[in-house]
């Protein structure tokens, strides 16, 4: 699609801007390219595709290994000086052709800017661009017990299953034993917790009790159990 001819400023402009319509979407070609028919029609650029083999306009052939062209000498002159509104309605910019792309793809509030975000797709106005990369699931945080960098679509996940600095509850003791980080959770399991069930110490010889940590103590001082052994 092109430009509308009502953005241009003055009459001069809509007059001259008129010889550059394209006929196919009847706006003003933006950006413009020159079909390669004997009389060299200007068309919008998304207007036209590279399979076309008939000019849209009056329906000669294309000439063999012609294609496409941009506007050249005075035509592209004329058209680069056209003095417009910005297309967006942006209402903060009025300028000449040449400087209208320049304006949309840096500072106009009003155009359509894709996420920054790898992965995330969405497009949004540029003056509402702000507010969504801050909370965008695409965007990369740190966790906050490792300080590794991760998307914050995963972080849930990656302090949940993964990160070696977040706390975690002993699966035997639950809320009776300390709070360790999950790189700490096998020493604790394997030498300190008092919930987590072991072996007799006498197994080797054939002892075959199993209890608790903290409730060892009493089986090796049961006189019964010192009689086995």
């Amino acid at each position: 699609m092109g430009l509308d001819l009502e953005v241009f400023v003055s009459e001069t402009d809509k007059q001259n801007a008129s010889d550059y319509m394209c006929s196919v979407c009847t706006d003003i070609a933006h950006p413009p390219v020159v079909f390669p028919c004997d009389s060299e029609h200007v068309f919008c650029e998304g207007c036209v595709t590279a399979d076309l083999v008939l000019c849209p306009l009056d329906r000669q052939p294309i000439p063999p290994g012609k294609t496409t062209g941009q506007l050249k000498g005075s035509a592209l002159r004329i058209y680069n000086k056209l003095t417009l509104h910005c297309p967006n309605q942006c209402n903060s910019w009025t300028g000449v052709m040449s400087d209208l792309d320049s304006h949309i793809a840096s500072k106009c509030n009003a155009a359509q800017v894709l996420c920054p975000h790898k992965g995330c797709g969405q497009r949004f106005l540029r003056k509402e661009l702000e507010n969504h990369t801050t909370e965008c699931k695409h965007r990369t945080v740190l966790c906050d017990h490792c300080k590794t960098s991760v998307l914050q679509l995963f972080l849930d996940e990656h302090v949940s299953s993964s990160c070696l600095s977040a706390p975690v509850a002993c699966p035997h003791g639950a809320s009776r034993c300390p709070t360790v980080t999950r790189s700490m959770l096998y020493n604790h399991e394997a030498h300190e917790c008092a919930y987590v069930p072991v072996a007799c110490s006498w197994s080797p010889m054939g002892c075959t009790h199993r209890s608790t940590r903290a409730e060892m103590h009493l089986h090796r001082r049961d006189p019964a159990a010192l009689a086995d052994h």
